[in-house]
């Protein structure tokens, strides 16, 4: 999940610039290890010549690029992402705990968005355990499955009845296997 939608941020910080794209995760350790992810992709051959530098300095985990882009990495649940304008594009990573109240809360800074169809908001993160508080996540998917025209919803699993041991059904279930 994380290098495709990582992939799919930085195509899109490069072809729009001045986008500023906020990676927000529940944990820090979640955030600290995307970042770290990223900065690999920053420093990959085809995307390096447009990577203008990378910041590793604590709260200032951040890719810059030459057209004036950024992605800004940090945790939601320490007030990063509040206080922002004009952001084009938001990450909930490990949206499986993300709390209706902080998703509301950040849902301003992407009021000024560049993108005249709005800002981008991805949602990714695996089914909630009973003691997350996944309502944001759990109202999402039901509304994708309700049909919702504004909601693209990809969910990857295995089979209902697939066995456990089944190596053909991780795959299916995990885009990143092996």
């Amino acid at each position: 999940k994380t290098f495709t939608v990582g992939s799919m941020l930085f195509a899109y910080a490069i072809e729009h610039p001045g986008s500023l794209i906020l990676w927000t995760a529940h944990h820090t350790r979640t955030s600290g290890e995307t970042f770290r992810s990223m900065q690999g992709m920053a420093a990959k051959p085809r995307v390096a010549p447009y990577v203008e530098s990378v910041y590793t300095g604590s709260g200032t985990e951040s890719v810059v690029f030459k057209n004036g882009s950024r992605i800004l990495f940090g945790v939601r649940d320490q007030g990063f992402g509040l206080g922002f304008a004009a952001v084009d594009v938001i990450v909930f990573d490990e949206a499986q705990r993300l709390r209706d109240r902080t998703r509301m809360d950040m849902g301003p800074a992407t009021n000024r968005a560049h993108n005249p169809a709005g800002a981008l908001l991805f949602y990714i993160g695996t089914p909630p355990r009973p003691e997350d508080d996944g309502d944001a996540f759990a109202t999402l998917r039901t509304d994708a499955l309700e049909g919702d025209k504004d909601t693209f919803f990809v969910e990857l699993s295995a089979d209902p009845d697939a066995d456990p041991d089944d190596r053909g059904q991780w795959a299916k279930a995990n885009p990143s296997f092996p």
